[in-house]
């Protein structure tokens, strides 16, 4: 087989087949390549079960070469053939094979599919199934193990955090001491009611001296009055200590990372690899990353995001936050720049399944497709509030915490998780 033969082959590819062999050649296996491009992993199957028919290959070769030669050969030929730009499959015309020239060329794909041929559908799940034991082999000397916590450490305290902790010590102080006041008064008064008080004196009447030889007269000195000790009373008026409520600030910050100094240690990343630029975080590749909250309920969460970019019905490279977040497969999510609508949408993924909540999509700001724009999204209980839609009422999952999954090259910076006191 010449060279020639193998790009015939390539441009006889449909644009689906065109999209599959796309993301297989950049190593994605058939349920990422399902997601990114929002099918069925059957479908994709299918897909590349016609990719290997129209490339010639058959169970005669055996996996390790049919491997080799998808890698090898025809990879780099379809790069080449598409200009290293995925869009450019958008353009995509297939070339029909020579069985397919009496029936004419048909620019659109064809409205349905035709019957899988079952020698080759086995021979692309087979040559799965090998990658995945090949994968498994590898040594692997530092195995990433991902450990969730039922409890993340608590944050350390912001300097809001700290004053309204020292405020509310300072009234709990002024309280003692303004009760240890009022009963050491109370005990003082009680004190003094118990001295005994002076009582007014009686008259002292003397005894009558006589004497003959003199005149007699009689000397009476008679004691007539003594200056009365008067008490005079102690007020009886309490000082009732008095207290002031004070209720807690209406939103309390949980979470803030704006990778000046690199990125937060509270960050956990599934997959993928990000880097900091510039002080912002940099996706270099597909990610997942999350900041654990099993207990959070009511929080607002906001952020700069940058460089993303859709083209409708074709590719796009947004991203998706996930609120009230469980696990990989169960939380509330808001899609943003999908290329089925290029705008964004409220999802709910429970038991790995995505489902669409209907009349949940709104148009983004025109900044979005490959500006800067600046995103906030609350939830308290139930309620969903998006600046750019109307609210939605999503009853599955009534707490959790916060993900981010995104494509390549989108950028996020000053991302901040705030409680909300409702």
């Amino acid at each position: 087989m010449t060279s020639p033969s193998y790009v015939d082959a390539l441009k006889s590819l449909t644009r689906n087949e065109a999209y599959v062999l796309y993301w297989k050649c950049y190593g994605s296996n058939y349920v990422q390549i399902a997601q990114k491009l929002d099918f069925g992993e059957d479908w994709v199957t299918l897909q590349m079960s016609r990719v290997y028919k129209k490339l010639g290959f058959n169970k005669e070769i055996h996996s390790s070469e049919r491997k080799r030669i998808l890698k090898t050969t025809y990879c780099p030929l379809f790069n080449d053939l598409i200009e290293g730009q995925y869009s450019n499959i958008d353009k995509w015309i297939p070339i029909p094979t020579p069985v397919e020239v009496g029936v004419g060329v048909n620019k659109e794909e064809p409205k349905e599919e035709p019957t899988p041929d079952p020698e080759m559908l086995a021979l692309v799940l087979y040559d799965a199934k090998q990658t995945e034991e090949d994968e498994s082999k590898k040594p692997k000397p530092d195995p990433p193990v991902i450990h969730v916590p039922a409890r993340l450490p608590a944050p350390r305290p912001t300097l809001a955090e700290r004053f309204r902790r020292i405020f509310i010590f300072a009234i709990i102080v002024l309280t003692v001491i303004c009760a240890v006041g009022y009963f050491a008064f109370r005990f003082g008064q009680q004190s003094l009611s118990l001295v005994p008080q002076p009582s007014s004196p009686t008259p002292i009447e003397l005894p009558t001296l006589t004497d003959t030889p003199p005149p007699s007269f009689t000397p009476t000195l008679l004691l007539t009055e003594t200056p009365q000790l008067t008490n005079t009373p102690i007020p009886t008026d309490t000082i009732e200590p008095t207290f002031t409520a004070t209720s807690l600030p209406a939103e309390i910050p949980l979470f803030f990372d704006d990778f000046t100094d690199g990125k937060s240690d509270m960050w956990q990343t599934i997959f993928g690899e990000s880097i900091i630029v510039d002080n912002a975080l940099n996706f270099v590749d597909d990610t997942l990353m999350l900041v654990e909250g099993k207990d959070w309920t009511n929080y607002e969460v906001s952020f700069d995001v940058s460089n993303m970019g859709c083209t409708k019905n074709a590719s796009s490279s947004g991203m998706y936050l996930g609120l009230h977040f469980q696990d990989p497969n169960n939380m509330v999510m808001l899609r943003l720049l999908h290329f089925r609508d290029c705008a964004s949408t409220w999802t709910i993924i429970r038991d790995g399944t995505t489902n669409v909540i209907p009349n949940a999509t709104y148009n983004l700001p025109s900044e979005a497709n490959r500006g800067t724009i600046h995103i906030v999204v609350s939830v308290v209980g139930n309620k969903y509030d998006f600046p750019f839609g109307k609210p939605v009422i999503i009853e599955d999952y009534p707490q959790g915490g916060v993900s981010i999954s995104s494509y390549k090259g989108v950028i996020i910076d000053n991302f901040k998780i705030t409680l909300l006191n409702k």
